[in-house]
């Protein structure tokens, strides 16, 4: 595994994207329970004068709490795939990029000088 990581101190090999990708059950679970939640006491703290007016605040308050919940999860799950494609763009070497630079101050003009000697 050193070999892989030569320029690494500590063991962790994740980033912040796994710590986020382990995140995402605890907050769909949460977010979910949070707004049913507030739901039912929406519901509970309901007062209505008639039944067909009571009826029309218990459906405003669904749609409201189904739209809450649909773009809660839409952003969560946005955050997950943001987290899981950086995740696979790190590859296994966790390491951003390992090519070698030639030693030389203006390397194009050299490769140019190596060109025009050739021909």
């Amino acid at each position: 595994m050193q070999r892989l990581h030569p320029s690494s101190k500590h063991r962790s090999r994740y980033g912040i994207e796994w710590r986020i990708l382990k995140q995402i059950p605890a907050a769909f679970i949460i977010s979910g329970v949070v707004i049913y939640l507030t739901n039912q006491l929406a519901h509970w703290l309901l007062v209505a004068e008639t039944a067909s007016m009571q009826l029309k605040q218990t459906e405003f308050i669904d749609i409201i709490t189904i739209s809450v919940l649909i773009t809660i999860w839409t952003a969560i799950f946005t955050v997950a795939i943001g987290a899981f494609a950086v995740y696979i763009m790190k590859g296994p070497v966790y390491t951003a990029d390992s090519l070698e630079l030639m030693d030389s101050e203006y390397p194009l003009e050299t490769k140019r000088d190596d060109k025009h000697s050739n021909s």
